[in-house]
């Protein structure tokens, strides 16, 4: 039997072979469906259908909503949405609170096992005896190192220095940055990595007043934050 002209060893029936339509269909399903991408519900359902993998195999995990290719040893994620990037369409408001809730905005889905930088842009006021107290929460096991980008909560002039101190945990720790009063707007850029663990999930910037005033604090639309997948 010939073979296809791409080099893709796909078996083809020659005129003078006697005809034989199911080993014709068979051999052609056989040689082109492992070189398209293969769809299973889960990794055990690929396993024990694909028990000898070939190099070069693509297949999708309805599960997971991800996409392998196998390198000849094992299945390699292939990042398709290597970036995240979520901006605030409106105005947040918070006061008498010192209790962190997530924004509603500036929030994404995460993969499992993925490494992130982290970059943002918040563009917030409040009076400099309230501040701007804010973190992130993360699915479980995750680890990382962030910076808050902005001047510390001591600030008493707009041309107060930044603050250098830097979190080494993305889960439960926070930072406070200062205010300079209601309507002046100020900025803070936070830049960090993120690394997941076996739990995919949400991620989210969770701020507050680092203070409680009857004076509210305020995350301004524009402000935005992302995720960028390495």
């Amino acid at each position: 039997m010939a073979t296809d002209s791409f080099g893709q060893s796909v078996t083809l029936y020659q005129n003078s072979e006697a005809p034989n339509l199911e080993a014709m269909i068979k051999n052609l399903a056989d040689g082109t469906i492992p070189r398209g991408v293969m769809r299973f519900a889960s990794s055990s359902a690929r396993a024990a259908t694909l028990t000898s993998p070939v190099e070069g195999m693509v297949t999708w995990l309805q599960d997971v909503n991800r996409l392998y290719v196998y390198d000849g040893s094992t299945w390699q994620e292939i990042p398709y949405d290597s970036r995240l990037f979520a901006y605030k369409t409106g105005n947040t408001s918070r006061a008498s609170t010192t209790t962190l809730a997530a924004d509603p905005h500036l929030t994404f889905t995460v993969a499992a096992n993925t490494t992130y930088t982290l970059s943002g842009f918040l563009v917030y006021d409040g009076i400099d005896t309230a501040d701007l107290k804010f973190g992130f929460t993360a699915p479980a096991g995750t680890t990382g190192s962030w910076w808050p980008g902005a001047a510390d909560s001591s600030m008493n002039a707009l041309a107060y220095a930044p603050r250098w101190g830097a979190l080494t945990d993305v889960t439960t720790a926070t930072m406070a940055v200062g205010a300079q009063g209601a309507g002046t707007i100020l900025a803070a850029a936070p830049k960090g990595l993120v690394i997941t663990s076996g739990t995919p999930g949400t991620f989210s910037l969770v701020w507050a007043q680092n203070s409680s005033s009857g004076t509210a604090t305020i995350l301004r639309t524009h402000s935005w934050l992302r995720l960028d997948r390495m």
